[in-house]
């Protein structure tokens, strides 16, 4: 819906700069001030995501090496990363467990990143949020993807689709069965309590 409105105030900028440019660089000015003084509000309800910093993806995927992650790259700026950020948090609530992990960084704020995992975050891109399923430490798909001559392929963000795309139900599932057998091995092998090891 605020794709609509943005470009609906664009030809409203080109229809008052056609009739007069006084009235087209007031109502520009009127627009630019409302989108900087009130941007759309950010998602504040819960979630069960890790956000992450510049260096600390790299270092989490590296030691978490039998899991998966499932990991958004967003710009604060970006009005498609704000509309998606609550959806992300709804997944999140509804598949993450102990080998099934949701995460997040900015990449407007890490450029850096951007550059390692290929995400353009010019103000023209279209690869913003991207999401990333990584496993074993490795990239195993993400969306928007590249066509054959190297342009990004409109994707629709949607529960449907991400959950289809990256099959999030099969490896729900399957690691809900690894969650099952780190807890019979913790119940089969438990910890001494405190008491035993004084007596040891």
């Amino acid at each position: 819906m605020s794709i609509v409105f943005l470009f609906t105030k664009l030809a409203n900028f080109f229809l008052f700069m056609r009739a007069d440019p006084r009235w087209g660089a007031i109502y520009g000015i009127a627009c630019l001030m409302s989108f900087i003084m009130f941007p759309e509000p950010a998602y504040g309800g819960p979630d069960n995501i890790i956000y992450f910093k510049e260096d600390t993806l790299k270092e989490e995927l590296e030691k978490d090496r039998k899991g998966y992650w499932l990991v958004e790259f967003y710009a604060g700026w970006s009005p498609p990363c704000v509309q998606f950020s609550s959806l992300f948090a709804e997944l999140s609530l509804k598949y993450s467990n102990d080998f099934l992990r949701f995460g997040k960084i900015n990449i407007g704020t890490s450029p850096d990143t951007a550059k390692q995992y290929y995400v353009d975050i010019s103000s023209m891109s279209r690869q913003l949020p991207t999401v990333i399923l990584f496993h074993q430490g490795k990239e195993k798909t993400r969306v928007p993807i590249w066509d054959s001559k190297g342009k990004v392929v409109k994707y629709t963000f949607n529960e449907a689709n991400l959950i289809y795309d990256f099959d999030l139900n099969n490896i729900h599932q399957e690691t809900l069965k690894l969650c099952k057998n780190k807890k019979s091995k913790k119940e089969d092998n438990p910890e001494k309590t405190e008491d035993e090891k004084k007596n040891d």
